[in-house]
């Protein structure tokens, strides 16, 4: 069952082996400003991404079709619908709604039902030129209508009939205008201005906007002109979660059609009012649109933000290759020094884009032909040097070399005795701790006793603990880190400017220079 699970383990790791230079990395002061450019530039594109989403200047996604209106479809609008004025052309001509010589008055029905209602109202309103403007206004309307498929239809129109002044009907304050001020009216063109107000969504401020649209209507003697203005509706959905959908829908009027139709006087006397002139009919249409709007969520500007930065940040590969040319200049470095310690004399001068002006050795000046091409060289060397399969040839070379040398059963013999913690562990963690009050209670000649160095049992444990830490590093890196124990003392060697001879200090055998093709690195010569 173990087996198993560790099969179907998909968090295992690559065993690495650890190297110290795995675990650093070679980092510039272009790779620096190159950072705080492309970070900087991140953060303020998506600021301005995030605030610009936040005011909802980011446009949503529509998607529209039409259909037919369901059955029983009602669609409303609040507040001023319609408003009709007379369209006066000049100063002298009369205006038929004026309440104090009103000529023709409006009678507001529900069709199919023929129920008279009374919501029009008049209003009288003052234009900029100081002229006053007398109109009827209807608020607040409700439609209904259902697709002529259905058996039973369910209707809701509104008729506006504009008859002569029938002083019985009046409201209070309006008066009838008398025959001349009539005659005299026929006289001039009869024209009337219709206001309808639709509605839009704002995309902005996800409100919806009132719209007014404008129509003239003609009216004619001896004639009924009926003007149908069909409305269509439109069902909208908003989706504006900032994370998850939210969806919010809204019913309104969006747009309408205009119809005209015409009867003569005598079509007129046989089967509509005699008093009548004009009507202005209101229906709902059999059209309706739908549609979605999609806002974007904020995953939808971190994607879009995200793509962007993507693209910024390949610019970051180039500051990764220059930093990794920097890494590789630093490692043919150190693995020259390893062959030739005084490489490091060498001094290389190089303008701001990376070629090498001038070269000296020892403050002395070289010529920089020869020099550059022997630098070539050994940067290729080192790269030699560090390629996998030169690293595993010479392994092998070593390997041959000491079963030469030793032979394969002393090899076997030295591999089978492994080193063993306990001995380390009794010699240096076991201690037998004597007391102070020993040396006080021993018995010195009398010319001896007062160069006795009487110190208490605290301090001389301590000693004893130091020494002992001493010692277990000592030899704890003589049997595991042999030849970085000879680097560090290379390296006391050179800060105290001493000569150390490296061949008597670790007993190091000789080895014929022949057998290694690399016989002069400084960690194998011995010294003179």
């Amino acid at each position: 069952m173990s087996s198993f699970l560790q099969s179907i383990d998909q968090f295992g790791i690559e065993e690495k082996v650890l190297f110290q230079r795995s675990i650093t990395s070679k980092k510039s002061v272009f790779g620096g400003i190159m950072t705080l450019f492309i970070y900087g530039v991140t953060l303020a594109y998506f600021l301005y991404q995030f605030i610009d989403w936040i005011d909802n200047n980011k446009l949503p996604k529509v998607t529209s079709t039409s259909k037919q209106i369901n059955h029983s479809e009602t669609v409303g609008a609040k507040g001023k619908f319609l408003e009709i004025s007379y369209f006066s052309q000049s100063d002298k001509q009369i205006d038929p709604f004026n309440p104090t010589s009103l000529i023709y008055y409006p009678k507001l029905t529900l069709n199919p039902s023929q129920t008279e209602i009374y919501d029009i109202q008049f209003e009288q309103e003052i234009s900029e030129d100081g002229k006053t403007i007398n109109k009827f206004v209807l608020y607040d309307i409700e439609l209904m209508g259902s697709p002529p498929q259905y058996l039973k239809l369910n209707q809701k129109d509104y008729q506006i009939s504009f008859k002569r002044c029938n002083p019985e009907i009046l409201k209070e304050g309006m008066q009838c205008a008398n025959e001349a001020t009539f005659n005299q009216y026929k006289e001039q063109l009869s024209l009337f201005q219709i206001q309808i107000y639709i509605e839009q969504f704002n995309i902005k401020t996800k409100q919806l906007d009132k719209i007014p649209k404008f129509y003239i209507l003609n009216m004619l003697t001896n004639k009924i002109i009926f003007y149908t203005f069909q409305l269509e509706c439109s069902l909208i959905s908003i989706d504006d979660g900032y994370l998850f959908p939210n969806s919010i829908f809204q019913k309104f009027f969006h747009n309408m059609y205009q119809l005209i139709q015409e009867y003569d006087e005598d079509y007129a006397k046989k089967y509509f009012d005699k008093d009548l002139v004009m009507v202005v009919f209101l229906t709902l249409d059999q059209i309706k649109k739908e549609s979605l709007y999609e806002y974007p969520k904020i995953s939808e500007i971190l994607a879009e933000t995200g793509s962007i930065i993507s693209w910024v940040f390949t610019i970051s590969y180039l500051v990764t290759w220059y930093n990794q040319e920097l890494s590789m200049q630093n490692i043919n470095s150190e693995v020259i020094l390893m062959y030739f310690n005084d490489f490091k004399n060498l001094t290389i001068s190089k303008n701001w884009y990376g070629k090498i002006t001038n070269l000296s050795f020892k403050e002395k000046s070289c010529e920089k032909l020869k020099m550059i091409k022997l630098l070539n060289k050994l940067q290729e060397l080192a790269k030699q040097k560090l390629d996998f399969k030169t690293i595993l040839l010479e392994l092998s070379r070593i390997e041959r070399v000491l079963v030469l040398l030793l032979g394969q059963e002393k090899i076997k013999q030295l591999l089978n005795r492994p080193q063993k913690l306990e001995t380390i562990i009794d010699k240096y963690s076991i201690i037998e701790h004597k007391d102070a009050s020993d040396i006080s209670n021993q018995i010195y000649p009398q010319g001896e006793l007062s160069n006795v160095n009487l110190k208490p049992a605290e301090i001389l444990d301590n000693e004893g603990l130091l020494n002992i830490e001493l010692s277990l590093e000592q030899e704890l890196e003589q049997q595991l880190c042999f030849f970085s124990s000879i680097d560090t003392l290379n390296n006391q060697i050179q800060d105290k400017t001493q000569f150390v001879n490296i061949k008597d200090n670790f007993k190091l055998k000789k080895i014929d220079s022949n057998i290694f093709q690399k016989g002069n690195s400084p960690l194998y010569q011995q010294a003179p």
